[in-house]
C-alpha cells in the first residue's frame, strides 16, 4: 500500500520486505532481506540485500545504500543501478553488520561505491 501526498509518495517498510532487486536490465540480483534505518535522522540509511545460496546455506548479504535504489511499484520490485558482479565485489556483510553501518568512514566509503549521495547531505 502506498500513499501520496503532493511530491511525496510514501511505502510501508513491509511492502518492501522481501521484494525482488534486479539491475536495470531486469535481471535478478536478490531480495531485500531488511532495512536499516539512522535512530538520529530517522533516514534509511541501507537496504540489506541477500543472493545466493541453498535453504539459507551460503546466502550473501549485502548493504546498499538506499539512496542506490528505485522502487518500481508497478512491477512490484527494486531495481539497483548496479549488475550482479559490481555487488558482489561490494564491502560484504559478514557477522553482526549495525556496528560497520554506523561507521562514518565505511558509510561513506559505500555510497561512493555505488555512486549516490550520502543521505546525511
Amino acid at each position: 500500500m502506498q500513499t501520496t501526498t503532493g511530491h511525496t509518495t510514501a511505502i510501508r517498510a513491509k511492502t518492501v520486505l522481501g521484494t525482488s532487486v534486479k539491475d536495470p536490465a531486469g535481471n535478478h540480483i536478490g531480495s531485500i532481506e531488511d532495512i536499516i534505518l539512522d535512530n538520529q535522522s530517522n533516514a534509511i540509511m541501507f537496504a540489506v540485500i541477500g543472493f545466493g545460496g541453498f535453504l539459507g546455506m551460503g546466502r550473501k548479504l549485502f548493504a546498499v545504500p538506499w539512496a542506490a535504489i528505485t522502487v518500481d511499484q508497478a512491477y512490484q520490485r527494486c531495481v539497483i543501478n548496479t549488475d550482479l558482479e559490481r555487488l558482489i565485489d561490494a564491502p560484504g556483510l559478514d557477522g553482526d553488520p549495525l556496528p560497520r553501518m554506523a561507521d562514518p568512514g565505511w558509510a561513506m566509503e559505500l555510497h561512493v561505491y555505488f555512486g549516490c549521495k550520502p543521505y546525511w547531505d
